[in-house]
């Protein structure tokens, strides 16, 4: 397996040791090098990265990685130090794995073998849980628990701290997180265009310029739109194009 990797450093030396480093295991492959948040940010919007090695004491690094989570949920941070002490820190933010300098080829080892069991994990888990178009998912209106079949589904969208699934004839409450939705969604039918929306691309009637390198999305047979800001509009334009 390989692991598609960003480094993020602002210091060249310490940059160019760990590159150094992770060379020496075929796991890894460095796509690019960073040494600067928004190179780092654009980065991983434009490109398909497993894993995130970030220096925490960079300067808006921990920012980074919330911008990270953002946009790429499922992007694995590895933080890299030079202090222990904010081991814990790190793992409040969800980080996979906590390097404190000088880093050994040892060590590097141990990340990997997390690293790769962590990537397969998820694939299995991925691959046995995604939804087909004739599964069905229970939606709460009114009280009421609705069965909805997943290719009626217009869109998954969230309002406030719920997540609901728009059908032609209403919205429904359901259970998880927009990001796990998007996990056992299948990706040839849904996709993120909004870090509050995903949408069915088999509904959408047109796509239409809104703002700024935005669009909308004109929802078949419905009156509805739903936004595509510009973190994401490159990916649907690729698949629509892909599409037609």
């Amino acid at each position: 397996m390989t692991i598609q990797t960003l480094l993020v450093y602002d210091k060249p030396m310490a940059l160019a040791n760990l590159h150094d480093l992770l060379s020496f295991f075929s796991e890894f492959a460095v796509r690019e090098t960073c040494n600067a948040s928004e190179s780092a940010l654009l980065f991983c919007e434009e490109h398909e990265v497993d894993v995130v090695f970030i220096d925490l004491e960079m300067s808006k690094g921990l920012e980074l990685v919330a911008a990270i989570r953002e946009v790429k949920p499922n992007i694995i941070i590895v933080f890299v130090s030079d202090y222990s002490d904010y081991a814990v820190k790190a793992f409040e933010l969800n980080a996979q794995d906590y390097l404190v300098k000088p880093i050994t080829k040892k060590r590097i080892a141990i990340t990997a073998e997390k690293l790769n069991y962590l990537i397969r994990l998820r694939q299995t888990v991925k691959s046995s849980a995604t939804l087909t178009d004739s599964d069905l998912i229970p939606g709460k209106n009114n009280g009421r628990i609705y069965l909805l079949k997943v290719q009626d589904i217009l869109y998954f969208t969230t309002i406030g701290r719920n997540v609901f699934a728009a059908v032609a004839n209403g919205r429904y409450k359901l259970q998880g997180s927009l990001s796990y939705w998007e996990g056992r969604l299948p990706g040839e039918k849904f996709i993120r265009c909004h870090n509050s929306y995903i949408v069915n691309l088999s509904k959408i009637e047109y796509i239409a310029p809104f703002f700024k390198n935005a669009y909308s999305i004109k929802i078949t047979g419905s009156t509805e739109t739903v936004p595509v800001s510009r973190t994401f509009a490159k990916g649907l334009k690729e698949r629509v194009r892909l599409l037609a």
